[in-house]
């Protein structure tokens, strides 16, 4: 529609500068068609003159056909000046056009330079871009999967807690049940009083007392094991919360670089959008270029040659877009 608009305005443009040339054609043939006009009414004079036998009639036609003449003599010296003037216009509206041919060739060259900075730039941004958008693809990847390792690595100490949870209660029953057997033989051991019963019942108790020995050695060995299993949680349960220190910073880094991405799409849009501003640009130095080529259809061929390039120019970058 745009273009149909242009084309409707250069052609009634022509128009107007083809009846504007063609005013001093059609006043310089008048000037030329009334030239024998007065050659022939100077002549006419001299005819009356020679025939000395004319009326007063042929005295008044000379007298008429003086002043005619006289008026067409005026006539053709105003054309003739408003030729010369209307030439002198053209020399310098030629003059003009020219010039301003020239600036448009210089800030199409100018463009045209720009359009090419803007591309190199852009290609290159987006290359880099594309570049750091990948590297951070990766690192988001492997960010990803650091807290389902955490996870793992956090049910299987778990595991092992409640493994050595499980052991420590079973030691404890079984030391529970030997210090039950202890009383059960100490009872019997204070009732009797025969001798060879206490003998037995002695040899019973060092045997009860080895074994309780053993057993409280066991004791030990348990309480040790279970101090340490309880140090191993107490430094897991810190490591746990460590490890949720570290996934909240490792959620805070993949805001971060959520943010980052963000600010490239933005600059990428920014970049979009001043080669946008540059096309609008060209869409201006091409109406330009239209309403020159409308004044003067002398330009005419030359304006259209500018204006292919540029259309295939802008076709091009759409393309690269």
């Amino acid at each position: 529609m745009k273009k149909k608009q242009m084309l409707i305005c250069c052609t009634k443009k022509r128009r107007e500068e083809f009846e504007r040339k063609e005013k001093p054609c059609k006043k310089e043939v008048e000037a030329k068609q009334l030239g024998p006009t007065v050659q022939s009414r100077e002549m006419k004079p001299e005819t009356l003159r020679s025939t000395p036998n004319q009326d007063f009639h042929n005295q008044e036609e000379m007298k008429d056909l003086m002043g005619e003449n006289c008026i067409l003599k005026t006539s053709i010296a105003v054309l003739r000046q408003e030729i010369c003037t209307m030439k002198n216009d053209n020399l310098e509206k030629e003059s003009k056009y020219r010039k301003d041919i020239k600036i448009v060739k210089d800030i199409n060259a100018a463009l045209e330079k720009s359009i090419k900075l803007n591309e190199e730039m852009i290609i290159k941004t987006a290359f880099q871009y594309q570049q750091e958008l990948s590297d951070l693809k990766t690192e988001n990847t492997r960010l990803n999967s650091k807290p389902l390792k955490e996870k793992e690595s956090k049910e299987r100490l778990q595991a092992e807690i409640e493994s050595y949870q499980s052991r420590l209660s079973a030691a404890v029953s079984k030391h529970g049940e030997s210090m039950k057997t202890e009383r059960n033989l100490r009872l019997p051991l204070e009732r009797t009083q025969d001798v060879s019963l206490q003998v037995k019942m002695s040899s019973d108790t060092s045997k009860v007392e080895d074994k309780n020995e053993f057993l409280t050695q066991q004791r030990s060995k348990r309480q040790i094991k279970f101090n340490t299993l309880k140090d191993k949680f107490h430094k897991t349960r810190d490591t746990l919360r460590k490890n949720s220190l570290s996934s909240e910073t490792v959620q805070n880094y993949l805001s971060q670089t959520q943010q980052q991405i963000k600010e490239m799409k933005e600059m990428y849009q920014n970049a979009e959008a001043k080669v946008s501003k540059s096309t609008g640009k060209w869409n201006c130095v091409e109406e330009r270029i239209c309403q020159l080529q409308g004044e003067n259809p002398w330009l005419e061929q030359q304006l259209d040659d500018v204006h292919q390039k540029d259309n295939h120019r802008e076709i091009v970058i759409n393309s690269q877009e």
